[in-house]
């Protein structure tokens, strides 16, 4: 016979069809159930619910990652700030894994409306 149990809830409130859609590995629950017979089964968060928790903090900030079209690629440089911004930009991204670790490990994005810096943001 088959075990269950009393949690039927889903990740984020979808109905159980959407949630197996969500994530192989839990259903979309955000949660796994494991099954111990030598002791109390326990729950786990499932790696999904994290990176959910990161999309609805990109949303919040009015940033949906999902339909992000901006690359480096397509970024318009009209001027020679943008371009200099641009190039700090690509330089900075291209030499991370290098300083992540360092005390000179971030980037600032400064400059008038409509010059760019969301669109260099997104770019990461």
């Amino acid at each position: 016979m088959k075990k269950t149990y009393g949690i039927k809830e889903t990740w984020k409130g979808s109905s159980e069809t959407e949630a197996k859609e969500l994530c192989p590995i839990c259903g979309g629950k955000g949660y796994i159930i494991k099954h111990s017979p030598d002791a109390q089964d326990t729950i786990i968060f499932c790696k999904c619910r994290e990176m959910d928790k990161v999309k609805r903090m990109w949303s919040f900030s009015g940033i949906e990652t999902q339909k992000n079209k901006l690359t480096f690629k397509n970024y318009k440089i009209y001027n020679e700030a943008t371009e200099k911004a641009m190039d700090t930009a690509l330089k900075y991204f291209k030499s991370f894994k290098l300083i992540k670790n360092t005390r000179k490990n971030s980037i600032a994005f400064l400059g008038q409306v409509g010059s760019g810096k969301s669109h260099r943001m997104n770019c990461f």
